[in-house]
């Protein structure tokens, strides 16, 4: 599951990243474990706009969403089955600290550790949203099951011309390399129909 804050932002700032509210409505709970990998929903709570989706990249797009908005972005990843668990703090001006764990190891630990930390020596699902609710001020679980989450769509200027990927408001950070976000198709496959992420990410 993937799962993103946006301080201070609105369902309709989204249309910047190139997502728009189809007028549907469900609950996190159930875009949690979608079929759809597509499928995002977003929700405010108090001072943050949530992002749930079960395609995991989600949870590592925070330095995209935070320059597209101009806004803090909190981001997890939680991959129970590959027990891989990500979490970041993204700031408009590039400031970050990113850590992943992977069955039970540190892979990646970028910026300075938050206050929020003391005390975690691993990432677990718990410890991961345990992190967010911590940094954030808000617990997920409080409106996961809620079902008036937003189901997002591509669409608005945050897309590129063709509407195909995102428009990019400013270029990846020096001598960090680009993310591998795609997936290799079957052998023999063309014409794939692209989903909300594969647009969005411009796979």
């Amino acid at each position: 599951m993937g799962l993103v804050y946006v301080r201070g932002a609105a369902i309709q700032d989204l249309a910047a990243i190139g997502l728009v509210p189809t007028g549907e409505r469900t609950s996190a709970d159930v875009a949690s474990v979608s079929a759809d990998r597509d499928l995002v929903v977003a929700r405010a709570s108090g001072d943050w706009l949530l992002l749930v989706g079960p395609e995991l990249l989600i949870g590592f797009e925070d330095e995209m969403i935070a320059r597209g908005l101009d806004r803090q972005v909190v981001a997890a990843m939680l991959g129970g089955t590959s027990d891989t668990f990500s979490f970041a703090r993204c700031d408009p001006d590039g400031t970050r600290r990113h850590v992943v764990d992977s069955s039970g190891e540190r892979v990646v630990d970028e910026g300075a550790a938050l206050p929020a930390e003391a005390g975690v020596e691993r990432l677990t699902e718990d410890t991961t949203l345990g992190l967010a609710a911590e940094v954030t001020g808000v617990d997920v679980w409080d409106v996961f099951a809620r079902e008036d989450w937003q189901v997002l769509a591509t669409g608005g200027p945050g897309q590129d011309d063709d509407g195909g990927g995102l428009r990019q408001t400013a270029p990846p950070a020096p001598g960090r390399p680009e993310p591998r976000v795609g997936r290799a198709a079957p052998s023999g496959r063309t014409g794939r129909r692209r989903g909300l992420l594969d647009r969005l990410l411009g796979r």
